[in-house]
């Protein structure tokens, strides 16, 4: 890909970089406010990047630096990976959804637009913005399908 063809970004210390090719669209972008997310990324709610896990055996997201990545998984679930020498949050492997979730705020220049968000009855901020809130997530991601009021 070609650095005018893709969004990217690097974790703190520069040795981890993600590249999207922009001609293809995330099928997901959320806030998510679970417990976990927030915990790990310690913010009160974190912009997530949807993509299917397929996409970086096929080239969508590019990762360099792959051997500074440390990862730990979370639950049966969740996988998360983070640079081994400066900590930053790079991104999660959501097993039983088979996706990738990168982090909105690593992708520097990601049009970053939420259409909605996940464990809304974990929040920690309430945000008003008209975007539909799960009380955990829709039933096709295994959650309750409920919504909450905005």
């Amino acid at each position: 890909m070609a650095e005018e063809n893709v969004h990217a970004g690097s974790c703190a210390c520069g040795r981890v970089i993600i590249s999207v090719d922009k001609s293809v669209p995330a099928p997901l972008n959320a806030y998510c406010h679970c417990n976990d997310c927030t915990r790990h990324n310690m913010t009160p709610l974190v912009g997530i990047i949807g993509y299917p896990s397929t996409a970086i055996e096929n080239g969508t997201i590019r990762i360099q630096g792959k051997e500074q990545l440390k990862g730990f998984q979370v639950t049966d679930r969740i996988t998360r990976h983070f640079c081994s020498h400066c900590g930053s949050p790079c991104y999660m492997e959501l097993h039983l959804a088979k996706s990738i979730g990168l982090y909105s705020r690593f992708i520097d220049s990601y049009p970053f637009k939420p259409t909605l968000h996940f464990y809304y009855q974990s929040k920690r901020l309430s945000v008003k913005d008209g975007v539909p809130k799960w009380k955990d997530s829709p039933a096709e991601f295994g959650g309750s399908g409920v919504l909450l009021e905005d």
